[in-house]
């Protein structure tokens, strides 16, 4: 899947379609193409689909506001997943999937309760769609969408092996919430080693996580 823009605002027009937005919150409208045919996104979804169950298994615990999963036109039954996400059997199901990725990144790191979001299909060109993601701070929510982003195309194409999605959420979080700009603090905090800190603080950067630069402390 290929990023095409983020936009944070209001976007008012698009509440009627989800009754759980909130005009207190901006969303972010992230626009994005899919690259491959239907066939192949339908092949890889169910094993995604487990995959980040297991990694995010509070994502049996979202809700989708259109109602009951559905299988048209499946060959596999999901129904014994217990996830509410709504299932159609179509290419965007795997989109829909990545909206609840980074609902699920933005209230875990954040202190964010409650989070509400919306995939749109366009009808053309028929491979580009809009996702609409709650947020409260702007920048955290393009972060989870950066990580979510890349870890989805990281399985579907199979490159290399698959990063640690719960050390991302666990630095960012400790980062987030207790504002800790010392290497050396973050690493007895985490148990992790110096170097592993740094590295995973390296990967945070790359996805644009919100923080000022981070100096080594000895």
């Amino acid at each position: 899947m290929k990023l095409i823009s983020l936009q944070h605002g209001r976007f008012s027009e698009i509440d009627q379609l989800n009754g759980n937005f909130r005009k207190e919150f901006l969303k972010l409208k992230i626009t994005l193409d899919t690259l491959s045919p239907q066939k192949f996104y339908l092949d890889r979804f169910p094993g995604l689909m487990f995959t980040l169950i297991e990694i995010l298994p509070n994502l049996r615990h979202h809700h989708c506001s259109h109602g009951d999963n559905e299988h048209l036109s499946r060959e596999y039954d999901l129904s014994h997943l217990i996830t509410p996400i709504k299932i159609i059997g179509d290419t965007i199901d795997t989109v829909h999937l990545l909206e609840h990725m980074i609902l699920e990144l933005q209230c875990q790191i954040s202190e964010m309760q409650v989070c509400s979001g919306l995939t749109c299909n366009y009808w053309e060109p028929e491979n580009r769609y809009d996702i609409f993601v709650e947020c409260n701070e702007p920048d955290l929510c393009t972060f989870s969408t950066y990580v979510s982003l890349a870890f989805f195309n990281q399985f579907l194409y199979r490159k290399g092996e698959l990063f640690n999605i719960q050390d991302v959420i666990r630095l960012a979080r400790t980062i987030y919430r207790q504002d800790s700009r010392s290497i050396r603090h973050i690493a007895k905090m985490m148990n992790w080693s110096r170097d592993k800190v740094i590295s995973e603080i390296e990967r945070l950067e790359r996805f644009s996580f919100p923080f000022q630069s981070l100096h080594p402390v000895a």
